[in-house]
């Protein structure tokens, strides 16, 4: 059988007294920067974790399945556990980032054990401590993303898969005291790991590349034996015939592969027969691979050599998941570490341990390498522990080859003839190990510093991860007052049909349940919650949201500030806290604004000799009510512009009763013939977290072009579902309609 070089099972080593001691304190160091202000670092909630939350969430409703849509999509496993978790402790920001602390601390113990079993206990100790205290390990271990689960599976499954694969031998010993290993031929050891190799595919996108890397694996370990049957069938390593290690081999790798192929063929069929178009974001980053195949190779050239220089030179870019440029190794001594532990891989290539990191170090980096953006600290997880074995396995060839200097100088010493020696206080090798301790040390420094003082601080890290909504729910939590809040956010109308993180970020960031916050956009709506029954009404608005000036002092009159707090670091303003007092003056204030106006029932299309002849006005008749949102009335307009110009004005809504979210509004200017020549769609307004009796003020922008014939146009108003397109419909008096007349708009040259 072939050797198992470079990697053995040890179980016939002394444990050296001082492993068990020294990885108990590495896994408490390590569980410091992973807890250690949990609360405050990252200062707020990613939306990718906010949708991960709202999921885990819906988990517990009963809103179980094999892949989730938001966001792009996601593979399940993760949240499952997160909504484990939430039903454990509670569902909020700091229980989804301890889940992902949890399992970067399972992650660790099984990369110890994993190194340990393939190399020796110095290797797994160089390995553990860079992990422990590298920021790129730590930063993933403490946000809530499903991309964290991926190296804990990978590494279980590689760890079983060589149990699976080498035996031991008991009868003989290997130099460095080491155990020597043979193939096995147990198929039923290889289902585990084929298991596990399965389960990995439910965590990341990056896992698909791992049935390549242990594929190639098994192949190169394989054609070792093969080649050793060919070269000597009857040696000491007792090799099976060349036809038997063949069919050995096949059988194996079947077992281990078909095993994964079933852990793993519900998620298959759903993205390859169910929805296949659930992962568009893959082709959406696909531009440099389809240069690549089309003949141009510049752009992947151009990310391998990113991605290859992230680990000395500079790191990912984006501020979001890294300290921006900051290389994984920033330092020049753990800089040379790395290379110094990549070419002692390259040069022992032929040993499995070695050959393993080399396939699953550069494999694993593939998705970075063919994708835009690089290097990208997400994409490259799945190289996970390699890197950082390079680490392990440098420091542990410097401590022994002075090791063996040492012995070789004590034995050159020991055969001359004797002289009084003076006693070595410290030798060269304890010089060395203390060195890379004090460099271990700076580089735990640097991570402190790096993460908890200077990253957090960041104008771009603030915005995107929210930190601005952790300081306003903190705020009114610390607050006794109850009355309704008026929240503006950014993300009302955003990248997909109902995807407003706001309210689903308050909730994981625990806002008191008792006080009500409702959602609009201050740059194009005003609203008013529950005007007829509080005295005052309190707005929020973050200072990176601008709102129309003109809004809010029409329809905000005498708003007042009451709180304004700001970041410590810079004095900039967080967010503004303001309070309208004379909620009971509304009647007064909107209806001389937007509710004197005449609505008509008519079609889009007219008669363009006599425009208003179809037109009924429906004044005394009530107000329409679309499914739930009545319209009161719009604000004057120009009845006459120039082509070119913009037309803007208001309208009044209530919602009547609840109504599925999202909704949008659609402003039609027709000519004639019913085609629409101009038009405005949206609303700056989250229905769902409104109550009846909630009124809000919409503004409504629309250009015209300058190409517009000269002529008479009809101004038509609706709502429809943003998700099917669907107009609601109302019944008002007797007839069933899908929009309203505002009235007619005359276009000059």
């Amino acid at each position: 059988m072939q050797e198992a070089r470079g990697g053995m099972q040890g179980s016939v080593i002394k444990r050296p007294r001082w492993e068990w001691p020294l990885v108990i304190g590495l896994l408490l160091i390590a569980f410091f920067f992973r807890v250690w202000l949990l609360n405050d670092v990252p200062p707020g909630l990613h939306h990718d974790e906010v949708i991960i939350g709202q999921v885990a969430q819906d988990i517990l409703r009963g809103q179980w399945a094999i892949y989730f849509t938001p966001g792009y999509g996601h593979e399940p496993l993760y949240h499952y556990g997160v909504a484990g978790m939430f039903s454990a402790i509670g569902a909020n920001a700091f229980v989804l980032r301890l889940t992902s602390a949890f399992i970067a601390m399972l992650g660790l113990a099984v990369a110890y054990r994993f190194i340990r079993l393939i190399f020796s206990p110095v290797v797994a100790i160089g390995t553990l401590v860079w992990m422990s205290i590298s920021l790129w390990p730590v930063f993933f271990a403490r946000v809530g993303l499903r991309g964290i689960t991926l190296p804990l599976l990978t590494t279980l499954t590689a760890y079983f898969l060589w149990r699976a694969l080498f035996r031991k031998d008991r009868e003989t010993a290997e130099q460095e005291d080491r155990a020597k290993s043979r193939i096995t031929h147990h198929a039923s050891r290889f289902i585990l790991p084929g298991i596990l190799l399965g389960l990995s595919i439910y965590t990341y996108q990056a896992s698909r590349v791992f049935p390549i890397i242990f594929g190639l694996f098994l192949l190169f370990v394989f054609a070792k034996q093969w080649q050793a049957a060919r070269r000597a069938p009857h040696s000491s390593v007792r090799s099976l015939p060349v036809g038997r290690c063949t069919f050995y081999a096949l059988r194996l790798m079947l077992v281990f592969f078909l095993s994964a192929l079933i852990v793993a063929a519900p998620l298959i069929y759903y993205l390859t027969v169910v929805n296949p178009s659930a992962e568009s974001r893959v082709a959406d980053l696909s531009e440099p691979l389809n240069k690549l195949l089309a003949g141009d190779p510049g752009e992947v050239i151009s990310s391998t050599l990113a991605t290859l220089g992230m680990f000395t030179f500079r790191g990912d870019a984006v501020p979001i998941y890294n300290l921006s440029g900051r290389p994984v190794f920033p330092e020049v001594v753990g800089g040379v570490l790395f290379i110094v532990g990549l070419l002692i891989c390259l040069w022992r290539w032929k040993r499995p341990a070695y050959a393993l990191m080399l396939i699953w170090f550069f494999i694993s980096l593939v998705p970075a390498m063919v994708t835009p953006f690089s290097p990208n600290f997400v994409r490259t997880i799945a190289s996970w522990p390699v890197p950082f074995v390079f680490m392990g396995l440098a420091m542990s060839e410097i401590v022994q080859w002075m090791r063996r200097m040492q012995e070789t100088r004590s034995r050159t010493q020991d055969a001359r003839p004797k002289t009084p020696r003076h006693p070595v206080i410290l030798s060269p090798r304890h010089l060395v190990i203390a060195l890379l301790t004090l460099v271990l040390l700076w580089n735990a420094v640097l991570t402190f510093n790096d993460y908890f003082i200077q990253w957090p601080t960041g104008d771009y890290v603030r915005f995107w991860q929210q930190a601005t909504w952790t300081q306003a729910v903190r705020a009114l939590n610390a607050d006794p007052s109850t009355s309704p809040i008026a929240a503006s956010g950014l993300s009302i109308q955003d990248f997909e049909p109902g995807a407003d993180f706001d309210p689903q970020t308050f909730d994981l960031l625990g806002l008191r349940p008792d006080v009500k916050v409702k959602w609009f956009d201050c740059r194009g709506a005003i609203l008013y919650p529950g005007e007829m029954e509080q005295p005052v009404i309190r707005y929020l608005s973050p200072t990176f949201l601008k709102c129309d000036d003109d809004l809010k002092a029409s329809y905000l009159p005498g708003l007042r500030a009451v709180e304004q707090p700001h970041w410590p670091n810079s004095g900039e303003t967080i967010f503004v806290l303001e309070q309208f007092d004379r909620p009971w003056t509304l009647s007064q204030l909107l209806l001389p604004r937007v509710m004197t106006s005449t609505l008509f029932l008519g079609a889009e299309n007219f008669d363009p000799i006599s425009p208003t002849r179809d037109l009924v006005q429906h004044s005394g008749l009530g107000v329409p009510e679309f499914e739930g949102l009545q319209l009161y009335g719009n604000a004057p307009y120009p009845r006459v512009l120039p082509s070119g110009a913009t037309l803007t004005f208001d309208t009044l809504w209530e919602l009547a009763r609840p109504i599925r979210p999202p909704l949008k509004i659609f402003v039609h200017l027709s000519a004639s013939d019913g085609k629409i020549v101009a038009q405005w769609d949206g609303l700056d307004v989250n229905v769902g977290t409104l109550d009846p009796g909630d009124l809000f003020v919409q503004r409504h922008r629309i250009n015209l072009s300058v190409d517009l014939p000269p002529g008479s146009y009809r101004l038509s108003i609706g709502v429809y579902h943003a998700e099917t397109g669907t107009r609601l419909q109302a019944n008002f008096a007797g007839r069933v309609i899908d929009s309203i007349v505002l009235g007619m708009l005359s276009v000059e040259k």
